[in-house]
């Protein structure tokens, strides 16, 4: 028999011929196909279990939002004819146009904006491309170009405006943001001239400054704003409500966690969470720091659930990396979790543990090969798929994440946390 053909049934057929003379039964003659099977299945939890094999990694997405398909419209200020203005003929052919805005008291995901904008002035043709962003602030009270929550595709503004009218400008979001509840982003207009013939474009705003305060400009990418005298910026926001869970679900595969990173994550070592080595904090969940997350308890079918900072929104895919849980064999045609080459650890187990019990008759020399065999193949296994060491920490089932060292993975930042079921083994150590 090929190793590499190795189903539930051959192994179980291997192991009664080697006991009862015969293939498996379901009744009559001991070891039966039922208690054959226990076996087997015992002897691959505890192997799997035994060690951080990479055979029994993966992933899996998991999703971290809920999003309404309701849309609604925000519009903070009205156009007039007294905008705020750019220019063609400015220093530079570049400009920002940045106004403050705070969301409502419901998390929303970004969808289309218009912007009025009014062109007067100027001889020749208008050559204008803009681009929407809304951004975070600097922490001086102005925008933060590389904090972009969201970005439109880049709109040829030339056809859509006419000299001396009042015109808005559609802008389709490209990357949708998350927007917090009672937060304050910029929302900034990017303008783009194609060359310098005097032109002015008038950004369409308040005469007055509204709630929202006065706007700013920035000339130098960003480098300075200066405020604008003339008012507030007008835009509506077109965006769909949404509610940010702070916990995920982690699927029933799962014996252990390694991470959880955004699955938009171009960087995953650096965006990876970590656990939170302390005990559960679902009842206080900010004073755990950004990037952690911690277990606040299972489901009713034991599936982990896990919390983390709130303050993490600009993502709503995540993916989880840990250890798989072993699968039971059930099914004649399934295979084992443990790689093909080394599953006569399985078929030699069985026989001799069956042996030990006092069923079939015993051959010494046979065992003493078997025993070498297992001994071989369970080194080679070890050689091939275990990582370096290192150490991590493990969630314990009463609460708290606990250090332990050492523990065998490729990573020595990775942490182990133990889902809501415990393995189904005799040896849940690593």
């Amino acid at each position: 028999m090929a190793i590499m053909d190795d189903t539930t049934i051959k192994i179980v057929d291997y192991v009664s011929r080697k006991i009862n003379g015969v293939a498996a039964k379901v009744t009559g003659a001991r070891p039966n196909k039922a208690e054959i099977l226990e076996t087997i299945n015992q002897l691959q939890a505890d192997e799997c279990n035994s060690h951080d094999y990479t055979f029994m990694r993966g992933t899996a997405n998991v999703d971290g939002y809920t999003v309404s398909t309701t849309v609604q419209t925000d519009n903070p200020g009205a156009p007039t004819q007294h905008p705020s203005t750019v220019s063609s003929s400015s220093v530079s052919p570049t400009w920002y146009w940045a106004q403050k805005y705070t969301n409502g008291p419901t998390p929303i995901k970004t969808n289309t904006a218009t912007i009025p904008m009014f062109p007067y002035g100027g001889l020749g043709a208008l050559s204008l491309t803009s681009v929407l962003y809304i951004v975070g602030d600097n922490g001086s009270g102005k925008p933060n170009l590389n904090d972009i929550i969201a970005s439109s595709d880049a709109v040829i503004c030339d056809s859509l405006l006419s000299p001396g009218a009042m015109s808005d400008i559609p802008f389709t979001f490209t990357t949708k943001g998350f927007i917090a509840e009672n937060e304050t982003y910029w929302v900034v207009v990017k303008l783009v001239f194609g060359y310098d013939n005097g032109i002015n474009v008038g950004i369409g705003g308040t005469h007055a400054a509204t709630t929202y305060g006065q706007g700013c400009f920035s000339i130098d990418d960003g480098a300075t704003w200066p405020a604008y005298s003339l008012g507030s910026l007008a835009f509506t926001l077109s965006s769909h409500t949404c509610s940010y869970n702070t916990t995920i679900t982690i699927p029933l595969e799962f014996a252990y966690i390694y991470s959880i990173y955004p699955a938009t994550s171009t960087d995953i070592k650096s965006s990876r969470l970590y656990a939170y080595a302390v005990d559960r904090q679902s009842n206080n969940p900010e004073s755990v720091p950004a990037g952690s997350f911690w277990v606040t308890g299972s489901d009713n079918i034991g599936r982990t659930i896990v919390g983390f900072n709130s303050a993490i929104k600009n993502v709503e895919t995540w993916v989880v990396e840990g250890k798989k849980r072993v699968t039971e064999l059930v099914n004649d045609t399934d295979i084992p979790q443990i790689p093909a080459s080394y599953r006569g650890i399985l078929k030699y187990q069985a026989v001799l543990e069956f042996w030990a019990l006092g069923f079939g008759q015993q051959d010494a020399n046979t065992a003493n090969l078997y025993l070498k065999k297992i001994e071989e193949q369970r080194n080679a296994m070890r050689r091939e798929y275990l990582p370096k060491r290192s150490s991590g920490f493990r969630y314990n089932r009463g609460g708290g994440v606990s250090m332990v060292a050492p523990l065998d993975s490729p990573d020595p930042n990775r942490v182990y946390i133990q889902t809501g079921i415990p393995y189904p083994n005799r040896n849940t150590n690593l």
